[in-house]
């Protein structure tokens, strides 16, 4: 039992990282998983223009072919873009050179439209295994999880969504990342009331 933690955490550092390069002295990461979406990713990069902050969106390939523009937005306003697949679908549901090409294919489409190329691989539903370790290395991109989860696309009311804005001040602290969703129903109330703080 205790080789097996000491090997998962030899594992974790060298592929899987829940920090940004230079950031542990530096201000809160919002990371934003499965956009560009039409109607709300748009609102989410105009109220972190209003407040002056970068977040990391992990963009779905299939979503980025469909909102180029929204896409572009997010770059021109100075956020960082990550791979989160093309296709969001659960790597169990691919062979290791399967899932590897759909990560390769987000890579493309986002390069196609951007002419950035992204440095960080967040798997669907953050899910870890071999195959995402291999995958998303032969892809040459590191792993970035989360360190603060607030649970932001289970809000069904706007006073959830002030609990949970609340919950990010209290737990996140300087180099943490936090994860949230272009499609949470109650993002955008989540983000004005952080913001609101």
């Amino acid at each position: 039992m205790y080789i097996d933690k000491i090997i998962k955490n030899i594992v974790f550092r060298l592929f899987v990282t829940s920090t940004v390069e230079g950031s542990r002295n530096n201000p809160v990461i919002l990371s934003f998983d499965d956009g560009p979406i039409q109607k709300v990713t748009p609102k989410i990069i105009e109220i972190l223009r209003e407040n002056n902050v970068k977040a990391i969106f992990f963009v779905v390939g299939s979503n980025a072919c469909a909102h180029k523009e929204i896409l572009q937005a997010a770059v021109d306003s100075g956020n960082e873009l990550g791979n989160h697949s093309y296709s969001h679908r659960e790597e169990k549901n691919f062979s290791i050179l399967g899932y590897y090409q759909d990560i390769m294919r987000c890579q493309k489409t986002v390069y196609d439209i951007t002419g950035k190329k992204m440095k960080y691989f967040r798997p669907p539903f953050g899910k870890i295994s071999f195959k995402t370790l291999v995958a998303s290395r032969l892809a040459g991109l590191k792993i970035m999880m989360w360190t603060v989860d607030c649970k932001d696309w289970s809000c069904s009311t706007e006073a959830e969504a002030g609990i949970v804005a609340e919950r990010i001040q209290q737990e996140a602290r300087a180099g943490d990342i936090v994860l949230l969703h272009d499609g949470g129903k109650f993002i955008l109330e989540i983000l004005t009331r952080l913001f609101a703080r």
